[in-house]
């Protein structure tokens, strides 16, 4: 399926064979779904489905692949003083159902990253600072700007902003076996959309890949763009395109786009309901 609608965010799990996806369905339809693997097997698992908006380069995953750290907007903005509209949370995998719940009033902060023992929440509560989650310790950090998510990635070079006196990240790179995997942060385009409110967090990146020892780049927009790409915890280049998971063993697979497995997202999801 190519409806431009859909969209797709996917957290890989750094200690465990473990991944969640976020696939956006419509503007405000989500589904959350995790992903088990192991050698060539696959187990897909239904989540939450969600009505209102994750903002998924806010969001994480933690290393044992239990728990989901994300950020949300809810359904609906009415009675602003008696609903709850803008949160962070922390939920089992792959449910939304909060365990920790911290409440803000806008967009501007929201958040965060699983880091060692630490959870670091781009939200500030003085209660959170004496807090303890499992063996978490709930921290503000100022740092999380919504440009990025994901294990392991390298910040390779800055750009300037324009308009503004300071930098922002132009693309990060990430290595596995004998790829690199470039993420670049499309920041020129994001700046013409409305401030970004129509360049959204699940299109502000393009992807590349790059052969090692040849030092040839691959773009990996095919048919439809690359939404979103990492390497999984076998070294696999995986990512998403369309309603659709493509896996990836090696550059020659890459450059004829011919991936060893193809897990189609969107009929899971219709088989599930």
């Amino acid at each position: 399926m190519t409806d431009s609608t859909i969209k797709i965010k996917g957290f890989v799990a750094r200690k465990k064979k473990t991944m969640l996806f976020i696939y956006r369905q419509s503007h405000s339809q989500s589904y959350i779904i995790k992903l088990e693997y192991k050698a060539k097997t696959y187990k897909l698992t239904m989540g939450s489905s969600f009505y209102g908006r994750i903002y998924p380069n806010r969001s994480d995953i933690s290393d044992d692949g239990k728990y989901f750290l994300y950020f949300a907007l809810g359904k609906s903005q009415r009675k602003y003083d008696d609903k709850l509209n803008y949160w962070t949370a922390i939920s089992v995998v792959p449910r939304m159902t909060a365990l920790v719940l911290l409440e803000h009033n806008d967009t501007w902060t929201g958040g965060g990253r699983f880091v060692g023992n630490e959870v670091q929440l781009n939200v500030y509560k003085p209660e959170q600072e004496k807090t303890k989650f499992e063996n978490y310790k709930l921290v503000y950090s100022s740092w999380l700007r919504g440009w990025d998510s994901g294990k392991d990635w390298f910040l390779a070079e800055e750009q300037k902003d324009p308009k503004h006196d300071f930098f922002v990240p132009k693309y990060w790179t990430k290595a596995s076996k004998n790829l690199l995997l470039f993420r670049h942060l499309n920041y020129s385009e994001f700046l013409k959309r409305k401030d970004g409110n129509v360049q959204g967090e699940y299109d502000m990146h393009s992807y590349e890949v790059m052969d090692k020892k040849q030092k040839i780049k691959y773009p990996l927009d095919a048919k439809d763009p690359c939404l979103w790409a990492d390497f999984d915890n076998y070294g696999r280049l995986v990512l998403a395109r369309a309603g659709t998971i493509y896996f990836y063993e090696n550059i020659e697979q890459i450059s004829n786009n011919q991936p060893t497995e193809i897990i189609d997202l969107e009929s899971f999801i219709e088989s599930s309901k």
